[in-house]
């Protein structure tokens, strides 16, 4: 069977033969990351353990929150992918990190903002559970747009420490080379 383009788009005849196994892991992999961050999240909520400290009980919420948006952004990738027959294995590593880096730059973020680097259109209100509820979407939306916010991060670094070299083709400093 073909399409209106000449290219086969015949059906696999099993699970197996549509989900390449990459895909399949990664999405187990999530699973469990995304089971994990929110078990986290309720642990942090109900302050078991050494989550009963304040300070530990926001790191959590902010690492549980980035990890959660980063595990949604990396699946939705993986099931649009195979959905659609063009997963790439090569994204692979992307898909298993970004959780993980969602969680880190979630945290960084909720740094930024306490220290006056990014801010917000409105101030977060001190008073319970108000506070909470803003760490968590906060953290979520850096994990869920890591791309977007790291983006931001370069820019931000470049207009507070000068601009990027431009660099050339090798990889190399092109001002460096001029010299």
């Amino acid at each position: 069977m073909t399409d209106q383009a000449g290219t086969s788009c015949e059906q696999p005849n099993t699970l197996r033969e549509a989900i390449p196994g990459a895909a399949a892991f990664a999405m187990l992999y999530l699973l469990i990351l995304g089971i994990a961050s929110a078990v986290l999240l309720l642990l942090a909520y109900w302050r078991v353990g050494v989550l009963a400290d304040v300070v530990l009980q926001r790191a959590g919420f902010t690492i549980a929150g980035g990890a959660l948006g980063g595990t949604l952004m990396s699946s939705r990738y993986i099931v649009y992918a195979v959905r659609h027959s063009t997963y790439d294995h090569r994204r692979f590593l992307w898909q298993v990190a970004t959780p993980i880096w969602s969680a880190v730059l979630a945290g960084i973020g909720l740094i930024a903002v306490h220290g006056g680097i990014i801010t917000m259109s409105t101030s977060w209100s001190s008073q319970e559970p108000n506070y909470t509820f803003a760490v968590i979407t906060f953290s979520f939306l850096v994990g869920f747009a890591s791309e977007s916010f790291t983006k931001r991060l370069i820019m931000a670094a470049e207009s507070l420490f000068g601009e990027r070299p431009q660099m050339n083709r090798s990889g190399r400093n092109a001002r460096d080379q001029s010299e």
